[in-house]
């Protein structure tokens, strides 16, 4: 049985109204306290620091900053609620320490996924070209395999780990329409990933502080896994299912979790490192969200015409496909 599956302004400075803005908790006399003049930022020595952190007294940079919280953003991290469990954020990504064995700082920095309030920091101290290489080794494997169950036409996968033949397909056959799944898959994927990225990251940078914009993009190379991860869950449930109704059950089950945490992960950066007062991060987040669901819902469709595939006849009264 075959199924498709949902995805699978002009910049401008605070100015106004909202120059100069404090938190709604501060008083006039806990504004924050500025940094000396010519202090540099711990974490970045190359920015100039232009805040002292009253919690820990570190000079900080605009990046470095939690202007809701008027907290750097260590400080902000470790007295927000709620964090038991999640790893502390001191620094860049987990995948960024070189002092860890690959695999190590890999499997730290999924589980940093599932954790997007208290991992939202991190990314301000990320660099784009050190998160590209954790994108190409996660997103690019699971997008691939997760083609495999929806898209080839030799084989069908029937719940109850069921896999058949379709017709006589001889060997050299079948690893073409294998590969060329695995490019559908990679094709949808991309296409989604590009209509998130591209409004993120240019409203992350016309509404966000200084540098919002590479916060955005770095996120969105360490949490784009989840998106072939939701389309990979959902379709391995389905398979593994031991019938058609449960099927369908499980796969929705498996593939929220994973969208959901993409979408928090989008929000709390750009509220977090990026410094977007909450009311535009809805639209700095929808925005992105929408145009995903109007590209997959036209290329998915595009893509199953050309490779030619045609979803089966379900039986209806056992609910099998024929």
């Amino acid at each position: 049985m075959r199924y498709n599956l949902p995805f699978g302004p002009v910049g401008f400075e605070p100015h106004g109204l909202f120059a100069n803005r404090r938190p709604s908790h501060m008083k006039p006399e806990d504004s924050p306290r500025r940094a000396p003049e010519g202090a540099r930022c711990l974490r970045h020595p190359d920015r100039p620091a232009r805040y002292a952190c009253p919690g820990c007294g570190s000079l900080v940079c605009a990046s470095c900053w939690q202007e809701t919280q008027s907290l750097c953003d260590v400080c902000a991290q470790q007295g927000a609620p709620g964090t038991e469990g999640a790893p502390p954020v001191t620094g860049p990504p987990p995948f960024e320490d070189e002092r860890l064995p690959l695999a190590r700082r890999m499997l730290a920095t999924m589980k940093a996924a599932f954790f997007p309030r208290q991992s939202a920091p991190s990314f301000a101290l990320s660099r784009f070209e050190r998160a590209l290489p954790f994108f190409l080794m996660t997103v690019l494997p699971t997008s691939a395999l997760a083609g495999l169950i929806p898209f080839t036409k030799t084989l069908l996968f029937n719940p109850g780990l069921q896999v058949e033949q379709v017709g006589n397909p001889g060997d050299m056959e079948v690893v073409v329409d294998v590969a060329r799944a695995m490019l559908v898959q990679l094709a949808l994927d991309g296409a989604v990933l590009i209509a998130l990225a591209l409004p993120y990251v240019t409203l992350s940078r016309s509404y966000g502080r200084p540098g919002a914009d590479s916060h955005a993009s770095c996120m969105l190379l360490y949490r784009a896994w989840l998106l072939p991860a939701a389309s990979l869950a959902a379709y391995a449930a389905y398979w593994v299912a031991p019938t058609l109704n449960l099927a369908h059950a499980l796969s929705l089950v498996a593939y929220v979790p994973a969208l959901l945490l993409l979408a928090y992960a989008m929000w709390f950066t750009a509220r977090q490192a990026g410094g977007i007062e909450w009311h535009l991060s809805l639209a700095v987040c929808g925005v992105p969200w929408v145009l995903a669901i109007v590209v997959s819902g036209m290329v998915g469709p595009a893509l199953v015409a050309w490779i030619g595939l045609t979803p089966p006849v379900v039986d209806q009264s056992g609910g099998t496909p024929i």
